[in-house]
């Protein structure tokens, strides 16, 4: 048995017992994508874990979620990005987002940390920032938005890929509503990231 096999079933294998351990519930396991949820302790909305391992070398990856300016075409409903500037290595940003009637859009201000630790891991942290930017005419300014991407070197080919983060769209939207369309919507994401890697 080699080495990479080994690795692979480890990462598959422990992590999701880790993810039972700490409140984490599954919710979704469908195409190499699991996905959990749990309780936020301060909001009826809820947390969100996705594993996944991507058929892609570590640094395509890397170098695909880095260009900002591209994320529009594979983030769902993603409708614009623009660059405010950087502070200290840390990307400030504004995006916004389409969302289905009868609903208002939604925009965020967010701040991202990049760190490419070598050929075997890499960070990416982004979280919403309390910035005196513009708001986009007929949107809502997205109050919380938090998500921490981790992405494994498993070989040359494939990328173990994490993520956990929790969005607060704001507004008038239910709690309920929100959970019930969560699990599809960070389902959807990692499917276009791979058919965006594809070439598709």
């Amino acid at each position: 048995m080699n080495r990479t096999f080994i690795i692979a079933v480890c990462l598959l294998a422990g992590r999701p017992v880790q993810a039972q351990s700490s409140g984490w519930e599954l919710k979704l396991e469908r195409d190499g994508v699991v996905i959990y949820t749990r309780a936020s302790p301060d909001s009826p909305l809820k947390e969100y874990r996705v594993n996944a391992v991507h058929d892609f070398p570590l640094e395509d990856l890397y170098n695909m979620s880095i260009d900002l300016e591209s994320r529009p075409k594979w983030v769902i409903h993603c409708t614009g990005l623009e660059i405010i500037d950087t502070v200290d290595g840390r990307i400030r940003y504004h995006t916004s987002y389409a969302v289905p009637w009868p609903f208002l859009d939604r925009d965020l201000v967010v701040e991202e940390e990049l760190v490419y630790k070598g050929p075997d891991r890499a960070h990416l942290l982004t979280r919403s920032i309390d910035l005196d930017y513009p708001l986009r005419d007929g949107a809502v300014r997205m109050p919380r938005y938090r998500e921490e991407v981790f992405y494994e070197k498993i070989d040359d080919h494939r990328t173990w890929f994490r993520a956990e983060g929790f969005a607060d769209p704001g507004g008038s939207v239910p709690a309920w509503l929100v959970n019930f369309f969560l699990v599809d919507g960070i389902y959807d994401s990692v499917i276009n990231t791979r058919e965006r890697m594809a070439g598709k």
